[in-house]
């Protein structure tokens, strides 16, 4: 999971209700761990490239391409001097 954007040793506060285990702080490593155990061997094709796969939309047809998860962590106030605008998550 090369797409995962803290060192293990990090910790992350978070409401319970969003926690899955009932914690207020989380260690990164526990979330990694968490996101491996429930996707298994293909967590880092869902992190990675992504996973092949065809989406049906509405009144349209199948149309082929990937699936991808992102973890992202947008502060609410930028650092001094760093601007967001026209930033990719992998800048």
């Amino acid at each position: 999971m090369d797409e995962f954007p803290f060192d293990d040793d990090d910790v992350i506060s978070i409401d319970p209700e969003y926690s899955g285990n009932q914690s207020r702080l989380l260690r990164t490593s526990w979330l990694k761990e968490s996101v491996k155990r429930f996707l298994g061997s293909v967590a880092s094709s869902w992190f990675g490239e992504g996973v092949p796969c065809e989406v049906l939309r509405v009144g349209g047809s199948w149309e082929k391409g990937r699936l991808r998860i992102r973890l992202e962590y947008i502060p609410d106030e930028p650092a001094p001097g760093t601007s967001d605008a026209g930033r990719s998550p992998n800048q």
